[in-house]
């Protein structure tokens, strides 16, 4: 065996006698367990590339099975909570919507054909926790497991913050009927979502919300003034709301992203809407027509050019009380009824109704209509009879915008009712015994016209028709003064009574206060004339009754000649200024005259005794008698601006029948 140098490198063949540990000085240094990684690693590389991929798909595979364990766990939460909102009942949905209000409402614009553009404002919200299942009906607390699923889905919906609405038509309809009275149409609006709604009675959490309404009420008529009637003397509003569809959407509909793609779709939905009106102080109950609580606070009629201007103010209580409201001005139009003739339109202007707490103002500004047939003389001559008697004379009340609707009710009548004819007396009176028998009177009467307050307007009277009672003494005598009185006559003086023609009877009401025959309840003809009141008024002895109408003078700007002073005579002394406008009476005053010749003097039946003894005073008195003057008078006049034609003859003039006036005349014996 041949042996091998001690200096050659390499793998050998180990000997017996090779020694296992080596200290000769050519031994290699000893290396590190780190760098022998590093050289390991260096002269290794393709298994360096292998470790890294291995990790990073365990990284990778790692988080997709997260990624996909959460978008799994998150859809079945989003499909649970999907799923509680699906099993909530329409009637349920309906209730989780809370309205507060409305606290204002803005009349925007009023179309043509009826249709109302409303701003309501108040307060909404939406329970998402009855929506999404999280009512903890049976008082039980939650699990760990619940209250976190409820925790993440308010998480949610704080997160979605707000959905987009979109409604169809929302038709309202008279509960327990199916007569609809309106429709209306909302514009897209957004919802405000609450991820910890309160309480349907507690309002703190709602928030406020704007909404811009359109409505096209019904056109039946009867059936809104039945609702109105109904809802204000039961006080609550009944209706019943169906909507045909509705979309949601997340978001506030402006654009897109995650919140966008939550789409919510109902159709047909239905509920019941119930608002109590509230109760008004000081009215009674029942409560009294709403029509009857409009109160004419004041009204002007003035003739500005060649029309006569409509100023007025009016109130009604406000029903709705807690409501702002803003209406524009609305247009109206305003018809005298008189059946069976055709309504006669008489004012059209503009009502711009103002809240004014605890009442609703209605500042009105018009025109009056001219008149110009017969028919229209007729008809207003009968509205201002009724209304200067104190009864409320019918008249309807329309809007153009609305055309179907018109509501009929009655004109407010003034309080105090207002005393047109005032210091009525005869100026010249003188009596004659007539060629047939029987007595007949001349004279000038003389009286002043006062109108309403708030009518200024230079009348001009044309023609009257007095009938009247004389009375032996002033008509209000007191009573101490009436049993002291002794009875004059003379015995010898043949007074037969005379005939008089007959005049027609027109039917008109009773003026409170005046005896039967005295509140006009006949126009003046040439037929039968009124009945006499029954009974018969104390010391009331002769009528005067003129068989037809007596031109009269109306005195320009109430000026008259001088007064005339005689013995056996009254005058009443007048001045200009008596019949402008005065402070305590703001209405227009004139005065009037009247020249009456050979009128008929009719002895009351069973007067003839007190006819004598009137006549027996004025005989022997050397100042004259006084008589008493109460009875009715008619009076045909031409109003600038309300009847067409001028001043001329066959104009239409406007008749005014039933005028009560008391007045006295002072009898001399030169007038007999």
């Amino acid at each position: 065996m041949s042996s091998v140098p001690n200096d050659v490198k390499g793998k050998g063949r180990a000997t017996e006698t090779t020694p296992l540990l080596s200290n000769g000085a050519s031994t290699a240094p000893t290396e590190t367990p780190h760098e022998d990684t590093e050289r390991q690693q260096a002269s290794h590389p393709e298994e360096r590339q292998v470790a890294l991929r291995r990790t990073l798909t365990n990284v990778f595979l790692g988080s997709l099975t997260a990624i996909i364990l959460l978008l799994v766990l998150g859809a079945l939460l989003v499909y649970s909570y999907v799923q509680r909102a699906r099993g909530v009942e329409p009637d349920q949905l309906v209730k989780t919507i809370i309205f507060r209000g409305p606290s204002s409402v803005d009349v925007v614009e009023i179309k043509d054909g009826g249709e109302v553009v409303l701003d309501i404002k108040g307060l909404l919200g939406v329970d998402t926790d009855t929506i999404l299942g999280f009512g903890d009906d049976d008082g039980n607390e939650d699990n760990v497991f619940v209250s976190l699923w409820k925790d993440v889905g308010r998480w949610g919906v704080g997160l979605l913050r707000e959905v987009t609405v979109e409604m169809g038509d929302l038709v309202a309809y008279k509960a327990h009927t199916g007569d609809p009275l309106a429709t209306t149409h909302a514009q897209q609006f957004a919802v405000p979502l609450t991820s910890h709604p309160g309480k349907p009675s507690d309002s703190s959490w709602l928030k406020p919300i704007s909404l811009r309404v359109s409505a096209q009420p019904t056109q039946d008529t009867d059936l809104l003034q039945q609702v109105v009637q109904e809802t204000w003397e039961r006080g609550l509003l009944d209706l019943r709301l169906e909507l045909d569809q509705v979309r949601v959407k997340g978001g506030n509909g402006k654009g897109g992203g995650w919140r966008s793609m939550l789409k919510v779709k109902r159709n047909d939905l239905a509920t019941a809407f119930r608002y109590k009106v509230p109760d008004l102080p000081g009215l009674p109950k029942p409560r009294p027509p709403l029509v009857k609580l409009l109160q004419l606070v004041s009204y002007s009629l003035l003739l500005e050019g060649d029309d006569l201007s409509l100023y007025a103010l009016a109130t009604i209580p406000n029903p709705l009380e807690g409501i702002k409201f803003k209406v524009p001005k609305i247009p109206y139009e305003v018809s005298l009824l008189y059946p069976p003739l055709q309504p006669v339109p008489i004012s059209t202007g503009v009502v711009a109704p103002v809240l004014t707490p605890p009442n609703v103002s209605l500042p009105i500004t018009g025109k009056i209509v001219p008149l110009a047939s017969p028919d229209s003389s007729i008809v207003l001559s009968s509205f201002l009879g009724q209304f200067l008697a104190g009864i409320p004379p019918p008249i309807s009340i329309r809007c153009p915008l609305f055309p179907e609707l018109t509501i009929e009710t009655t004109f407010p009548p003034p309080d105090p009712l207002p005393k047109i004819l005032e210091d009525v007396t005869i100026k010249h009176m003188s009596m004659a015994v007539a060629p047939g028998g029987g007595m007949l009177a001349s004279g000038q009467v003389w009286a002043t016209i006062a109108l309403p307050p708030g009518l200024h307007i230079p009348i001009n009277v044309t023609h009257v028709w007095p009938d009247l009672l004389l009375f032996d003494g002033p008509v209000n005598l007191p009573p101490e003064d009436e049993q002291s009185r002794p009875p004059l006559h003379l015995p010898d003086l043949p007074f037969p009574n005379i005939t008089i023609p007959k005049l027609p009877r027109i039917k008109l009401p009773h003026v409170p206060g005046t005896p039967e025959h005295v509140p006009g309840r006949h126009t003046p003809t040439t037929q039968d004339p009124p009945p006499l009141p029954d009974p018969l008024p104390d010391r009331a002895f002769a009528r005067i009754r003129p068989t037809d109408w007596v031109v009269a003078t109306t005195l320009e700007n109430c000026e008259g000649p001088d007064p005339v002073v005689a013995d056996d005579w009254v005058l009443v002394e007048k001045r200009s200024e008596d019949c402008a406008k005065q402070p305590d009476n703001p209405g227009w005053k004139t005065i009037v005259t009247a020249n009456v010749e050979r009128v008929p003097v009719q002895v009351l039946p069973g007067r003839d005794k007190q006819f004598r003894a009137f006549v027996s005073k004025v005989v022997w008195s050397k100042s004259g008698v006084t008589a008493g003057m109460q009875g009715i008078a008619g009076v045909k006049s031409i109003v600038p601006g309300l009847m067409r034609g001028g001043t001329d003859e066959d104009a239409p003039a406007l008749e005014l029948d039933g005028l009560p006036f008391e007045g006295s005349v002072l009898v001399g014996k030169k007038g007999i």
